[in-house]
C-alpha cells in the first residue's frame, strides 16, 4: 500500500538503481528523522529543511565500542526534518558498491525478530531501531566465518537498511530448514538463528573441501532469514573496504596446489 505524503507521519523508505549500485530515497514527512552510517548521505533537500548532524549513539561508551570493536564509525549521522509544513528528502549510498535491502523490525516478536549484521553491512535506520554491539558467542565462528569477533545488533521497531557487496539476496528459512553459506558471503540473518562454521563436505573430508575451492562454509538452521551478498572484496581490490578487514583467515583456494 502506498503512503500518501500529505497523510504519513514516519520516512517512506524506496531503493533506487536495484542491482551492484543501489541507493536509498528517504522521504521525511514534517517533524520526522532517520538515523545513518556516517558519510552515508549523498544529497538532501530543502536544504534550509533538513538538518544532518552527527550524535553518539547510546552514549560514549557505546560508541566507542562501535569504532574499536564493531568497526564501524563513533558518530551516528542523523537526518532530520525541520520544517513543519512540507515533506523533506534524502538519499543515501553505502561506502562499497552493492545491492540494499530493507528489513522491518517488529516489536511484536521482541528480542526474537532482531537481526545481526556484519561490519559494514549497515546503512541506515528509523528512529526507534537501535543499532549496538556484541560478541559472537562461539570462538570458531568468530575465526572462520569471515565475520569478524564483533556483530552489530538492530533491535526495537522500525525498518533497517543493509548492504552486499555486489548483488543482495534474502533467503527465507522454514522450520528446520538448512543452508550453507561460504564464509565472507554473509551480510546479516534472524539473531535467533544458529549457525556453525565447518567444512563444505563434511562426509567427504578436509581433502575433499580442498579440492573443491570450498573449503568453510556456514551451516544456518531456520526459521529465520539470511542475507547474503553476490560477491566477497578482496584485501588487494578494496583496501579501505570494512568487510575486507573484518575476515580473520582467508579462504581457502588451495585447488591449483592439488
Amino acid at each position: 500500500m502506498t503512503t500518501s505524503l500529505s497523510t504519513a507521519t514516519t520516512p517512506i523508505w524506496s531503493i533506487e538503481n536495484h542491482g551492484s549500485f543501489a541507493s536509498l530515497h528517504v522521504v521525511l514527512p514534517p517533524g520526522t528523522a532517520i538515523h545513518c552510517e556516517s558519510d552515508a548521505v549523498v544529497t538532501f533537500a530543502p536544504s534550509d529543511a533538513v538538518q544532518v548532524t552527527g550524535e553518539m549513539s547510546g552514549g560514549f561508551w557505546s560508541s566507542l565500542w562501535r569504532v574499536f570493536l564493531g568497526g564501524e564509525s563513533f558518530f551516528t549521522t542523523v537526518a532530520k526534518n525541520t520544517d513543519s509544513t512540507q515533506p523533506g528528502n534524502v538519499m543515501l549510498a553505502p561506502a562499497d558498491p552493492g545491492g540494499i535491502e530493507l528489513h522491518e523490525l517488529s516489536m511484536t516478536t521482541g528480542s526474537s525478530g532482531d537481526l545481526l549484521l556484519t561490519s559494514g553491512a549497515y546503512v541506515a535506520s528509523d528512529v526507534r531501531v537501535n543499532i549496538s554491539t556484541e560478541l559472537q558467542s562461539q570462538m570458531r565462528n568468530s575465526l572462520l566465518s569471515g565475520t569478524g569477533f564483533f556483530l552489530l545488533r538492530a533491535s526495537g521497531q522500525g525498518k533497517v537498511a543493509c548492504a552486499a557487496y555486489g548483488a543482495i539476496h534474502k533467503c527465507q528459512l522454514g522450520e528446520g530448514e538448512q543452508r550453507s553459506v561460504d564464509n565472507g558471503h554473509l551480510v546479516a540473518w534472524t539473531a535467533t538463528m544458529k549457525y556453525r562454521t565447518g567444512l563444505a563436505n563434511a562426509r567427504g573430508g578436509m581433502l575433499t573441501s580442498m579440492k573443491s575451492g570450498e573449503g568453510l562454509m556456514c551451516h544456518f538452521t531456520g526459521p529465520g532469514i539470511i542475507y547474503l551478498q553476490s560477491h566477497k572484496p578482496g584485501r588487494e581490490a578494496e583496501p579501505l573496504s570494512k568487510r575486507a578487514k573484518r575476515e580473520v583467515l582467508p579462504r581457502w583456494d588451495l585447488q591449483p596446489m592439488l
